[in-house]
């Protein structure tokens, strides 16, 4: 008997399914995205990029230094960004022409072949030193330094030209350099007698243990509370320009001739040179004495301040 089973294809209504892919087959391909590559002008435009200083200003031992040790600062950086170090001569022509001070732009002029030459930028800052810089700058900067003191002006004005003076002896070395301690000492004891009594006898205040910046913003609060409660005067800075200018009725024009000699006004010693300048006839005459004597004692204490200012100033850019 024959068992085979014949196998027929399925009618259309009664078709499988049909089977699923693999995985893999089914899923697209991933092409990760291409990144942008950077503008090949980036590195070319930092690399051509070089700020050297200007030297302009007063030519000091602490403008002079500090344009210089910026300059240094600036060619390092050069050759970290580029990986290429600068010719000498070229470090020194970029260095001459930002001298732009009058007295330090001529002798570029006069002596830019010869600095040209100089094998090394150490030759030349030994060039630049020897000619604007004094021999005895330290010993002058450390004299100038011990030299100053608050007098009339005020706190932050006198606290800025003593860091000023520390920073030029900055780069003095060993037996130059100001240190913290000494720094406050002097801020402390050379300040107004007035403030740094004040200072000693608040009672949190720990000396040993506070910082150059915090003694300065101490100080000066404290300065500003006792000129707001008028136990300090005001410095000249802010009263200078308010000199008060004395009434017009302080004054008068007499003629003595036309005045009963009973009734003439007594002229005291001071104010006889005064009655000179209206002649044998007409003399003039104070009504208000002591007036006007507080008004010129008051002006005369803003001169002397005044000049203790020009003093200093002048002191300060080497004009004795």
């Amino acid at each position: 008997m024959n068992t085979s089973v014949v196998v027929r294809d399925a009618p259309p209504h009664l078709a499988l399914p049909p089977q699923p892919q693999p995985l893999a087959a089914t899923l697209p391909t991933f092409v990760p995205p291409q990144l942008p590559s950077p503008p090949p002008t980036c590195h070319t435009q930092m690399s051509t990029k070089l700020d050297i200083p200007v030297l302009s200003g007063i030519l000091n031992a602490s403008n002079v230094n500090v344009w210089l040790n910026l300059c240094q600062d600036s060619f390092e950086v050069h050759v970290a960004v580029n990986s290429s170090t600068l010719k000498p001569s070229i470090q020194v022509v970029l260095a001459g022409i930002k001298m732009e001070a009058p007295a330090a732009k001529s002798w570029w002029n006069e002596n830019r072949e010869e600095l040209k030459a100089l094998t090394t930028w150490e030759d030349f800052v030994k060039k630049v030193k020897d000619h604007f810089v004094l021999e005895n700058w330290k010993m002058d900067a450390l004299a100038q330094f011990y030299g100053i003191s608050q007098g009339s002006s005020s706190f932050m004005d006198y606290a800025a030209r003593l860091q000023e003076a520390c920073n030029t002896l900055s780069s003095g070395g060993t037996g130059f350099t100001i240190s913290d301690s000494v720094f406050k000492n002097h801020l402390l004891f050379f300040s107004h007698p007035i403030l740094a009594l004040c200072m000693r006898f608040i009672p949190s205040f720990d000396y040993p243990k506070t910082r150059v910046d915090g003694l300065i913003a101490l100080m000066s609060s404290t300065w500003d509370s006792m000129v707001a409660e008028r136990v300090i005067r005001p410095p000249l800075s802010t009263t200078l320009l308010n000199i008060p200018k004395p009434p017009r009725h302080l004054f008068c024009s007499l003629n003595v001739s036309a005045v009963p000699s009973n009734k003439l006004v007594d002229v005291t010693i001071a104010e006889k040179p005064l009655s000179r300048l209206g002649g044998s006839s007409t003399a003039l005459v104070t009504v208000q004495g002591m007036r006007l004597t507080v008004w010129l004692l008051h002006l005369l204490d803003l001169l002397q301040q005044f000049l203790e200012r020009t003093k200093t100033a002048l002191s300060r850019m080497g004009i004795s």
